[in-house]
């Protein structure tokens, strides 16, 4: 391996692919932006509505995912040059649910009960009005559900 400066490393990091799902809004000149995570989903909470000249490039992955209601698909986002502080803002939303598995393994060290789950979700759905909401609550059922302990 080659050693490289801190400000080459960041560089490159920043380039790292941006995974979410694109979908029309009421205003022809904004798109749905929603991340997307391989082990967890669509995040519907990080939906943003921007405007289309912020996207550079689209890049379809193959991928579809039922995401905030819908099956959409999923695709490859570059950001344009004059968006870098959106990149920064789904970076850093991406960040904080990329910690979520520390959090899980917290929850299974203190030995979450399956049942608290189930429970969970009941308590969770009751308290949606959209599907985003719903698909937000199933997602956290889902990151629960992995880590818990007991048959229920």
């Amino acid at each position: 391996m080659s050693k490289i400066s801190v400000d080459a490393f960041l560089s490159e990091h920043a380039r790292t692919a941006f995974l979410g799902t694109i979908e029309a809004t009421t205003d022809n000149d904004r798109v749905k932006v929603t991340p997307w995570l391989p082990q967890v989903g669509c995040l519907c909470f990080a939906s943003l509505d921007v405007p289309k000249s912020v996207i550079a490039s689209v890049t379809p992955t193959g991928e579809t995912a039922y995401c905030c209601g819908k099956t959409l698909q999923v695709v490859e986002i570059e950001f344009a040059e004059t968006a870098n502080v959106l990149q920064d803002i789904f970076g850093q939303l991406l960040a904080r649910e990329s910690a979520a598995p520390q959090a899980k393994r917290f929850a299974a060290a203190n030995q979450i009960d399956c049942q608290d789950c189930n429970d969970f979700l009941s308590e969770c759905l009751a308290g949606c009005h959209s599907p985003s909401c719903k698909s937000g609550c199933i997602n956290a059922y889902r990151r629960c559900r992995a880590n818990c302990i007991g048959i229920d």
